[in-house]
């Protein structure tokens, strides 16, 4: 029910949060991991909202789905953390570092159980799990979109490269009609000269032929 009444914001604001700086562009060398500003949020919804339940589960729930990436690569780095210290690849300094990022989001994944807790009690059991899933829900849906869009972009490029090619072969068309238009007005140009020619050359010969009679006595 929790994730049902909170889905439709989610939904909107995860969409919003895609293409902004996430907690990793904050993460280098040495680990300096900061919070989701959902973390903040959430403060504010509690301190603004007057106890109202259903605001406050939905404020936790943006809070809990923005700290999934988070968490999931916290835990990721983890093994290869210690694999790498222990073959000696970081230092002392470095590996401390990360022990401080680990614990801030420890601290971070009990708080918003206890959150989730008293706002209703057993849901902090239950809310990692829900988030989790919200997350990977939203996530999947997030890139059914974006494929959808990809391909309608395409599509709509393709029906354009269509119908250019369409307007190219008309117009070749065209010309090429034009041009077997001018050839053939040119042949019958060339015949009726040529005919001329003809006559004119037939008339000549008989005129010639006739001086040449003599009249007889």
């Amino acid at each position: 029910a929790v994730v049902v009444a909170a889905a439709g914001g989610i939904a909107y604001w995860l969409y919003k949060r895609q293409t902004e700086p996430n907690f990793l562009e904050a993460i280098g060398q040495q680990y300096d991991l900061q919070l989701a500003p959902e973390v903040e949020e959430f403060e504010l919804v509690k301190e603004k909202c007057g106890g109202d339940e259903i605001q406050l589960k939905q404020a936790l729930m943006k809070r809990c789905v923005a700290d999934v990436p988070m968490l999931q690569f916290m835990q990721g780095e983890e093994r290869k953390v210690q694999r790498m210290y222990s073959s000696s690849m970081i230092g002392a300094a470095s590996y401390q570092s990360f022990q401080d990022a680990m614990a801030i989001a420890s601290e971070e994944l009990e708080a918003v159980k206890a959150e989730a807790d008293e706002i209703q009690p057993g849901w902090g059991e239950q809310i990692w799990q829900q988030g989790m899933h919200l997350h990977t829900h939203l996530k999947s849906m997030q890139e059914h979109q974006e494929k959808a869009k990809k391909d309608e972009e395409e599509a709509a490029a393709e029906k354009k490269k269509q119908a250019r090619k369409e307007k190219e072969a008309e117009k070749t068309a065209q010309t090429s009609e034009a041009d077997a238009e001018k050839l053939a007005e040119q042949k019958a140009a060339e015949l009726i000269k040529e005919a001329e020619q003809e006559a004119g050359s037939t008339g000549l010969k008989k005129r010639k032929s006739s001086k040449k009679k003599k009249p007889e006595a």
